[in-house]
């Protein structure tokens, strides 16, 4: 928000020279009001420069970011009362008056003087509910705050045919696409991929003899027929909001640079047919696929080979042409392992990880919530007790940084409890490089019905720092962020860009409405990068890498002023 310092001393010149003529016509009560309102607008400077030098230091951070501020209308100002109904608070009496004097160019901050001289419970509100460190607090844009990208790409899966896909050439106009009655649900059923997770594969870990390039790392993904790419194509379905769930795993097999050497589509049904969000791990040098609580050991074996002992094959969803081959099957476990907890289901987002002393294998009730221990040599237990959680970890209560909701909304709740995205990355703690390394997470908060029909169910992310021994104390959380869209070059998914419903809280944020991370890892040539998958509106895969400086900077600002 720009305020003109050069405006403010002429309006103090006006004011002291409008306080003299008040003495030489000795009315005494006009010569108080003035002083009062001259000594509140040098505080308002002072406190506008304070502003300035928080804005300088923050952008040590990046100086390219944005970011938001206060000013003089903290939450208690903005939402106060003002005893009128037309405008019932000082924010809303606040813009009607820009508006009027729009010809003027009046920023929100020469209408706010206005006000206080006219509203008397805006002027207390704003005066006095409003502590000098909340009117200089920085609130930051999600978009913003962000890491900056390195690089990002999508993913189109080749294993799935072109009968379950949406031609390239009907993109441009879907609605007469769809106008065809065969190209209509159920005479066609459309696969779209998203939600990626992501692994490095180990060293030494046995791969399909029928491949001909060494893979790097392998991502999954969640295939399925409920999608958000063309849901303003009301005929898709035939008339209905939703088809029944098609739904299988991807797997593919990737490159240095994450580009694919093969993948398949896989169906999980055989294992649990509630299967679906899909995250990889790796442990001890055995892949694993989890969902909601359970988790199974799989392998990937060459196409029709010897297969492997004690595991069933799972089926390839599509069928293919006789000449044509599966460039490797899947092996996996028929039982999973499971951590169950007492208080009953314990839902889904759940992540793993390995206690670094113990080597012990946990899960994550919730990030930076309760740890339960797994064993995953062992198949569940239905009959028996479940089980209550190992630990509670102590956490910290303030973010490193604030964010824009607070601007619009005050600092009512408008998220729901964070549930897990992504974890963990190792990482040295800033505190003490030389102790225990930290394990690095990503949580997720979904919005609650807010202040607008339609606000519900939008997605931000938030980065944690926790001990990587028990009882897994999580030492550092940062504020809320968005990752972005894929750029017109990303050229791999053709629907990548077909939903640009963008995040809404106050104003619309350069990120997707939903972006749902599910992956995280260090890039394998590069340890100080990290790559994060996520889904883009439920509608296409996406990854970028971000260095890692700038995420444990966000967690361990080096300047108290630097983010705040």
């Amino acid at each position: 928000m720009n305020f003109s310092r050069k405006k403010l001393q002429g309006l103090i010149v006006v004011l002291l020279f409008t306080s003299f003529v008040a003495v030489y016509l000795s009315n005494r009560s006009v010569l108080e009001f003035y002083s009062t309102e001259l000594q509140e607008l040098q505080v308002l400077l002072s406190v506008q420069l304070e502003i300035k030098t928080s804005k300088s230091n923050a952008l040590q951070i990046n100086k390219s970011r944005r970011y938001l501020h206060k000013s003089a209308l903290c939450p208690a100002c903005r939402n106060a009362s003002t005893g009128e109904n037309r405008f019932p608070t000082c924010e809303s009496l606040v813009s009607r008056y820009q508006f009027l004097t729009a010809p003027n160019n009046e920023t929100e901050l020469d209408a706010f003087y206005t006000v206080m001289l006219n509203n008397k419970q805006c002027k207390i509100a704003c005066n006095v509910s409003c502590a000098d460190s909340e009117r200089t607090r920085v609130l930051w844009r999600m978009d913003d705050i962000a890491p900056p990208e390195v690089s990002g790409r999508t993913f189109y899966l080749q294993s799935v045919p072109d009968k379950h896909r949406i031609p390239r050439t009907a993109l441009s106009d879907l609605d007469s696409y769809f106008s065809k009655a065969e190209n209509l649900h159920p005479q066609r059923e459309y696969f779209f991929e998203y939600n990626p997770s992501i692994l490095k594969i180990p060293d030494g870990y046995k791969l399909p003899e029928s491949l001909t390039e060494k893979p790097v790392y392998l991502a999954s993904f969640r295939l399925t027929t409920i999608q958000m790419c063309v849901m303003g194509t009301k005929n898709m379905y035939n008339g209905s909001a939703w088809p029944p769930e098609g739904k299988a795993l991807g797997l593919a097999l990737l490159r240095a640079d994450f580009s694919i050497i093969a993948d398949v589509a896989i169906d999980v049904k055989a294992i649990d047919k509630s299967v679906q969000d899909y995250r990889i791990f790796e442990f001890d040098n055995q892949l694993y696929l989890s969902s909601h609580y359970l988790m199974w050991p799989f392998w990937l074996e060459t196409f029709n080979g010897t297969g492997h002992y004690g595991a069933v094959k799972l089926k390839h969803k599509f069928d293919i042409a006789n000449e044509q081959q599966h460039p490797f099957d899947v092996y996996i476990r028929q039982a999973a392992s499971c951590a169950r907890y007492s208080k009953g289901r314990n839902g889904k987002n759940l992540n793993f990880f390995k206690d670094l002393e113990t080597n012990e294998i946990m899960m994550e009730l919730l990030p930076m919530g309760p740890k339960m221990r797994i064993d995953l040599n062992k198949s569940c237990d239905w009959n028996g007790e479940p089980q209550e959680p190992d630990t509670e970890p102590p956490s910290v209560s303030e973010a490193t940084f604030r964010t824009m909701e607070e601007l619009h909304y005050g600092t009512s709740s408008l998220f729901w409890n964070d549930r897990g995205s992504a974890c963990c990355v190792s990482i040295a703690d800033p505190r003490n490089v030389t102790g225990p390394p930290l394990l690095l997470g990503i949580a997720h908060g979904k919005t609650l019905k807010g202040p607008y029909n339609g606000f519900a169910h939008q997605y931000t992310s938030s980065f944690y720092a926790m001990e990587s021994v028990r009882p897994y104390g999580v030492v550092a959380k940062t504020g809320r962020f968005c990752l972005g869209f894929p750029s017109e070059h990303e050229e791999d998914n053709p629907y990548a860009r077909l939903n640009m419903r963008t995040l809404f809280v106050g104003e619309s944020v350069n990120c997707p409405r939903i972006h749902f991370v599910s992956g995280m890892l260090e890039k394998a040539d590069d340890p100080s990068i990290l790559v994060i998958g996520y889904g883009v509106n439920d509608c296409a895969p996406r990854i970028v890498q971000v260095e890692k400086e700038y995420v444990i900077r966000l967690l361990f600002p080096t300047d108290e002023m630097e983010l705040k």
